[in-house]
């Protein structure tokens, strides 16, 4: 019988480190976070972004970073 893969090579390539960029948004001040910004907003895979500012945005809420959680429903 076949084994069914239901994780892409393309989606391990990117997991590890969407979630990270997302932490440089802490500071828009940070070098390159406005590049990091604009390439996210066309990366690819909508769901997954999506599913990863989520991540994102609840942390920033967890430990209060107001200005992380704008940054995120901003720039993104």
């Amino acid at each position: 019988m076949e084994k069914y893969n239901f994780v892409s090579e393309n989606m391990l390539k990117y997991t590890n480190w969407l979630l990270p960029c997302l932490f440089w948004l802490q500071d828009m001040n940070h070098p390159g976070a406005e590049i990091i910004a604009e390439r996210l907003k066309v990366f690819s895979d909508k769901y997954k972004l999506l599913r990863e500012k989520e991540k994102a945005v609840r942390i920033a809420e967890i430990i209060g970073d107001e200005e992380w959680f704008y940054n995120l429903k901003e720039w993104l």
